[in-house]
């Protein structure tokens, strides 16, 4: 029931004077700060999340998670299918700042800043 719980979580940032970001400010290889957790942003629309913590080394690995994701205001969703749960799962974060060489994300569980190193 926490597992189910956890996964259907999503920011609930709701300032109405919020940023606009374009698809073209997130493409390329972002990494969280202070980890070794990456995340893919393609123009196609869709991406790759990875830990080398985990031993996953880059997102064509085999223990890469893939997504598709969109952008709308500042609103930025990711669609994780094929989890290990079956179903797809939905996750919503708000991009507070972003600029060509950093983004800050606000997630369920905090705010986190990204840099750009691709």
């Amino acid at each position: 029931m926490l597992l189910a719980a956890g996964l259907l979580a999503t920011a609930c940032h709701t300032d109405n004077e919020g940023i606009t970001v374009s698809e073209e400010q997130l493409y390329g290889v972002w990494q969280k700060n202070g980890t070794e957790e990456f995340w893919s942003y393609r123009e196609d629309g869709t991406g790759h999340t990875w830990d080398r913590a985990d031993d996953i080394m880059n997102e064509t690995d085999s223990g890469s998670v893939a997504y598709s994701w969109s952008i709308s205001g500042d609103q930025l969703r990711h669609r994780f299918s094929g989890t290990n749960i079956g179903d797809m799962v939905v996750r919503t974060y708000t991009i507070t700042a972003i600029s060509a060489s950093e983004m800050e994300r606000e997630e369920e569980i905090g705010t986190y800043k990204l840099r750009r190193v691709e």
